[in-house]
């Protein structure tokens, strides 16, 4: 444990424990963001929603379950798959806590013209909530 840097890891500590989430700021706007409570409601609405699963491949392929309907997407390959979206639809992303790569994906999607959020707190928060899940597929 000699080689552990504990300046960074009670900085880091501090950041995770502040009472404000991370910032989700990209240039002048904020990146928007839904909860699994309410993506549940526009789910229940009938909303046409395209919900994408942006988890790094190495998180994915680790695991079996995600968001029921989500479509699983290489977030490292954003430019590649957005031409799959309909661009007259909105689009959800989530990752496994909902931060930096979800924002990322989302912020880039908002720069192309979709109307995308991501889903604060992401796959943890879904299943926190009792959203439902399905099998991925092969990856």
């Amino acid at each position: 444990m000699r080689n552990v840097d504990w300046v960074a890891v009670n900085r880091r500590l501090a950041q995770a424990s502040a009472p404000r989430s991370p910032s989700t700021a990209t240039g002048d706007q904020a990146v928007p963001s839904i909860t699994a409570e309410e993506l549940m409601a526009a789910r229940l609405r009938g909303e046409p929603l395209q919900v994408v699963d942006a988890r790094p491949r190495f998180h994915v392929t680790r695991s079996t379950h995600m968001l029921a309907d989500a479509v699983y997407r290489d977030p490292d390959r954003v430019y590649d798959w957005m031409s799959e979206l309909a661009p007259d639809k909105p689009v959800v992303v989530y990752r496994a806590y909902g931060f930096h790569v979800g924002c990322a994906v989302t912020a880039t999607l908002r720069e192309r013209g979709f109307d995308a959020r991501y889903v604060s707190g992401g796959l943890s928060a879904w299943y926190a909530a009792g959203g439902a899940r399905a099998l991925r597929p092969a990856v």
